[in-house]
């Protein structure tokens, strides 16, 4: 068995834990973008209910943020957030746990990028279900939670995470489409809290990404296993010089700059904020538009 590594993410001194008493949970946190909005979460205060697909991980990342902020402050539940049954069982593990649940923020995702020729069929189902179905089966746990809990009038918060390709992109047809369909359903989630369930403080918002070094962006391949499968991350070598010019920025963004936006949905800064898209993408929207 190969040795586990850990994205190296450095201790964060809290300032004002301006999410005490909060209970989050995330998915896909134990890299990149998760991992470091989990570390940010725990530093303000909040507990963390660590989600990844590989349990070691999910295990040690836990580990580190209540060796850092205290005991309690996370537990691991790792798992296929594309399982049946999984969404539900993390909410119930995340009350159960801590007695409330304030936030869901899906982050899992991987691409697994074709031209529409060579597109196969498990490849699309794959991508919708990890990126729609799987934040679909989440809210829906999320909702049942919130609208049976103590205190229904709490304040929460819905976050899906969407991107720069919902608009299109050469080769992520399969990726695309279902970061396009989040920004529908992720609509249609904060006027039903509203409208339908009468819980009108649910804030639900989607953040969308340009550009961000992950494992999906790093340049040089990489393989995970995803569901018993095989999935290769990472870009070209030279791709980056590439995704640089295309951003007015002229780079791409460290997960601890895309994390701080979650941050925000999920702080008390964005309570008049709802059914909105926060881009976090260095001007690619605006390179795009154009």
């Amino acid at each position: 068995m190969s040795e586990l590594k850990l994205d190296v993410v450095e201790k964060i001194t809290p300032v004002t834990r301006r999410l005490e008493g909060q209970t989050i949970i995330l998915t896909g946190a134990g890299n990149g973008i998760g991992r470091a909005a989990v570390e940010r979460f725990a530093a303000e205060g909040a507990n963390v209910v660590v989600n990844d697909i590989n349990p070691a991980v999910a295990e040690a990342v836990a580990g580190e943020l209540t060796a850092r902020y205290g005991d309690g402050c996370a537990i691991p539940c790792a798992g296929d957030v594309t399982a049946a049954g999984f969404n539900a069982a993390i909410v119930k593990a995340a009350v159960e746990q801590y007695g409330e649940l304030d936030s869901i923020v899906c982050n899992a995702g991987v691409t697994r990028d074709a031209v529409l020729s060579r597109m196969e069929r498990d490849s699309w189902d794959q991508t919708i279900a990890l990126h729609m179905t799987a934040p679909m089966e989440l809210a829906k746990a999320a909702l049942d939670a919130w609208r049976t809990a103590k205190d229904p009038y709490r304040r929460r918060n819905a976050v899906f995470t969407t991107s720069v390709s919902s608009l299109g992109n050469d080769g992520q047809s399969s990726y695309a489409a279902a970061k396009a369909g989040v920004l529908g359903f992720m609509s249609t989630f904060a006027i039903e809290c509203r409208q339908r369930y009468r819980l009108p403080n649910v804030n639900v918002n989607a953040i969308g990404y340009g550009p961000i070094l992950t494992r999906m962006t790093q340049e040089g391949k990489e393989d995970i296993e995803v569901g018993g499968k095989t999935i290769t991350m990472g870009l070209p070598e030279g791709a980056h010089e590439a995704i640089g010019q295309r951003v007015l920025l002229g780079r791409m963004a460290d997960p601890c700059e895309a994390a701080n936006g979650i941050y925000f949905l999920v702080g008390p800064d964005s309570s008049f904020f709802t059914g909105k898209i926060l881009w976090i993408d260095g001007g690619t929207f605006k390179l795009l538009r154009s």
